[in-house]
């Protein structure tokens, strides 16, 4: 970031980059991956996570690992990502 800085004729010293968490990255992900327009329960699937759309009954009888879809799903997340530090 300092260096992107330099390089847009700014002062390094200015940057400052707030404490973070790495929970904070899976956050970020979930977040953006939504703003892509993945369905909840593909952003779930990637995250490894269960909630109400794998909880309970649903859970129980959707054994579909969404592979496919994780996969477009991190494509375009990638895209985002090289977008924006490019």
């Amino acid at each position: 970031m300092k260096s992107k800085q330099i390089e847009n004729g700014g002062d390094s010293d200015q940057v400052d980059i707030p404490n973070w968490r790495l929970h904070d990255i899976r956050r970020t992900g979930a977040t953006n991956l939504q703003s892509l327009g993945v369905p909840v329960e593909v952003t779930e699937s990637v995250l490894n996570h269960i909630s109400g759309t794998r909880a309970g009954v649903a859970g129980i009888y959707n054994r579909y690992k969404y592979d496919a879809e994780k996969r477009t799903a991190l494509e375009a997340w990638d895209a985002k990502l090289r977008s924006l530090t490019e």
